[in-house]
């Protein structure tokens, strides 16, 4: 964990009981609340540093625990730490590893006034710009401070010498938990967390590669679902139903870009139309199902979508961080999209 992220336990930001979840593709997967300076982990009724309650949800592989732990009002612990650093000039071990747009990693261009880092494709630049350059979402800042106005227009006139002014948005709508609200995730079979960490056993956790859920190897016997004695190879699915909904996909892939059904280009014709935008001759609109967001092609199509969603909406502020939602829904959706 960077050291940005230990903003978030100072004294007064969070309140002691603060419910906080882990999430995965907006699936909690594991319940907690804020307690001395860790999470009250359900699972365990322990506390335990956030990098821990990542592992107790499964999903210790992932090492981006404030990316997944959300405080109830929709904010995640790293979009906090963000906000509470506002003002402060990030050291290069604090910013961000992966591109505040598509969340992948490489060569970063990163943020003089914040912690985030961006591919140049994904913010549109050519080459590095020279000298000090800040992204969009700080260019930005004082129209989304108006928006976030607050306790007397403290943070639209820059107020962020403590946390008081910042801790009264993100304590808005918080709730305090006062008990373990039951299990969540683990082991689909069972819904227990734990699981065999050093060689293969009936607690060793398999995830389907197609809907993400986790077995234990002794819950898929036990159920009679697979009879397994070491760790497939190659990818491994939970049910037929995985199996031919991958198989489809794969086959929508390999497709490539097919023609829009004229009852949809008419219908785009006709919205243009209406905008006063004349299209000289037939309409090409196409679609296609990417095979990831990781390739060089995938991310020059989804770059396009996000500019097309910017030419044609009013940007989506996530009120309790300033964010764009644009790009996180572009982005977002085309890999829950996949993994569906």
């Amino acid at each position: 964990d960077h050291g940005l992220h230990k903003l978030v336990f100072m004294s007064g930001v969070l309140a002691e009981g603060t419910d906080v979840g882990y999430y995965v593709q907006g699936k909690r997967l594991l319940d907690g609340h804020i307690k001395e300076h860790g999470i009250y982990c359900y699972c365990c009724n322990t506390v335990v540093s956030p990098s821990q309650f990542e592992g107790h949800a499964g999903r210790a592989a992932r090492r981006k625990p404030y990316h997944n732990i959300y405080i109830s009002n929709g904010v995640s612990l790293h979009e906090l730490s963000v906000s509470l650093s506002k003002g402060r000039k990030p050291s290069e071990k604090q910013n961000d590893d992966l591109c505040s747009i598509c969340s992948d990693g490489g060569e970063l261009l990163l943020c003089d006034s914040c912690p985030r880092a961006f591919h140049r494709e994904c913010v549109g630049l050519s080459c590095v710009p020279k000298g000090a350059w800040c992204c969009r979402y700080c260019e930005n800042r004082q129209q989304r401070e108006s928006y976030l106005a607050y306790n007397n227009n403290a943070i639209a006139a820059g107020r962020v010498d403590g946390v008081d002014s910042i801790g009264q948005i993100f304590t808005r709508s918080i709730r305090i938990a006062t008990a373990p609200q039951g299990a969540f995730g683990g082991c689909a079979l069972c819904k227990q967390h734990d699981f065999g960490k050093k060689k293969f056993s009936e607690r060793t956790v398999l995830l389907c590669d197609q809907c993400g859920r986790e077995y234990h190897v002794g819950c898929l016997k036990e159920h009679n679902m697979a009879d397994l004695t070491a760790l497939p190879e190659g990818a491994w699915f939970c049910s037929t139903v995985c199996v031919e909904i991958c198989e489809a996909l794969k086959d929508l892939v390999s497709r490539g870009a097919e023609p829009v059904p004229a009852v949809d280009v008419d219908l785009i014709k006709k919205k243009r139309a209406e905008k006063g935008l004349d299209d000289d001759g037939d309409l090409d609109v196409r679609w296609r199902v990417l095979r990831d967001k990781s390739s060089e092609d995938s991310k020059v199509v989804l770059s396009k979508a996000v500019g097309i969603f910017h030419e044609s909406f009013d940007p989506i502020i996530q009120a309790g961080t300033g964010r764009d939602l644009i790009p996180a829904m572009v982005y977002g959706y085309a890999i829950y999209a996949y993994h569906t």
